[in-house]
């Protein structure tokens, strides 16, 4: 092959691979940037708070559960507006978030979670110390839907413990901005009109495949790691409604009757003694229905029991984990128990 024709060869398959190769997409930016989704704190369009919080927390290190689990910060340092008090889920943790009202699919964003990342001293644009959570929603506060998260952020090497990473690679992933500003999330995403819970779980950040988190489309999640201390992985700050369309209304449902089903629920669902505790029994009692169909999840959604009865059922807990349980009845009614 000649010099000339060589070069010709060479050129046209530069051209080839610059055009038809995969492009990874770069995201949102930095809260300082004119094109950011990030939302301050203070941003008008906020309409309510969580009010409601239940925590599991992970390993300080899941690779070495000798150290413990996380121990920094309370649930109460969650529920209301933005305050930097923070609770840390550690590796894997997981926070369930409720509200007093129903978030609603409207135009735009729906609601924002709040992290406390930062900027390092001498970052450049857009990359901060990032510690980062997947996002899941839940219509009746037991079934949930995770949001299709994308970490572009390279996983040959790991990033350190106090490493910062760049946002840019990062979509619908909680804790993309720094302290003060939410990374939002839309739930016509995921087609629901309205949500009654949001789960956020803690990404655990190494690139060891036998611990490590991925994201939607199979890549490892690498962010800080290990933070082997008591406020190790997310920092779970707030969570926010937006432009809530009406603030002090949530979901009725209405029965064939047109009686609202919750009035109901309130006066013939029973759960006592509530808290109640290991190794003893609490007893059920619905009379909406002849023959009443139970079920119990964890707070992680799995299904422990379940059975049909009549009016009244007592359950023993012999063998049952300490923990926050959602009770459910007939596919519709859902109370919280706490077993201590």
């Amino acid at each position: 092959m000649s010099a000339e024709k060589s070069s010709f060869f060479i050129v046209i398959l530069g051209l080839f691979c610059f055009f038809f190769s995969p492009i990874q997409a770069q995201f949102s930016p930095g809260h300082q940037d004119i094109n950011t989704t990030a939302i301050h704190k203070n941003d008008t369009s906020f309409s309510f708070w969580a009010n409601e919080v239940f925590i599991e927390r992970g390993w300080q290190n899941i690779a070495d559960t000798t150290l413990g689990k996380s121990t920094f910060g309370t649930e109460s340092n969650v529920i209301g507006q933005v305050d930097n008090s923070i609770i840390s889920l550690g590796d894997k943790g997981v926070a369930i978030i409720q509200f007093p009202f129903a978030i609603h699919n409207i135009v735009g964003y729906d609601f924002a979670v709040f992290e406390n990342g930062f900027a390092q001293t001498g970052a450049v644009d857009n990359e901060y110390f990032l510690e980062l959570a997947t996002v899941a929603v839940s219509e009746n506060g037991i079934d949930f839907i995770e949001f299709e998260s994308t970490s572009n952020t390279n996983t040959s090497t790991q990033v350190g413990s106090f490493a910062s990473i760049n946002c840019t690679n990062l979509n619908n992933i909680a804790g993309k901005y720094p302290a003060n500003y939410g990374t939002p999330f839309d739930i016509e995403e995921l087609g629901l009109d309205s949500i009654l819970a949001i789960k956020i779980t803690d990404v655990i950040g190494t690139i060891n495949i036998n611990f490590a988190s991925y994201d939607s489309q199979g890549n490892i999640i690498n962010d800080p790691h290990p933070t082997a201390f008591g406020s190790c992985g997310f920092d779970l700050d707030a969570v926010g409604a937006l432009n809530q369309p009406n603030k002090d209304t949530s979901i009725i449902p209405i029965d064939s009757t047109g009686t609202n089903i919750y009035t109901v629920f309130k006066e013939e669902f029973t759960v006592y003694p509530n808290p109640v505790k290991q190794n003893s029994s609490f007893n059920v009692l619905c009379a909406f229905r002849k023959n009443n169909d139970l079920e119990i999840f964890s707070l992680m959604g799995k299904k422990i029991f379940s059975t049909t009865f009549k009016k009244q059922i007592n359950i023993r807990t012999e063998g049952v984990e300490k923990g926050i349980y959602f009770v459910r009845i007939n596919k519709i009614f859902i109370q919280k128990i706490i077993i201590h």
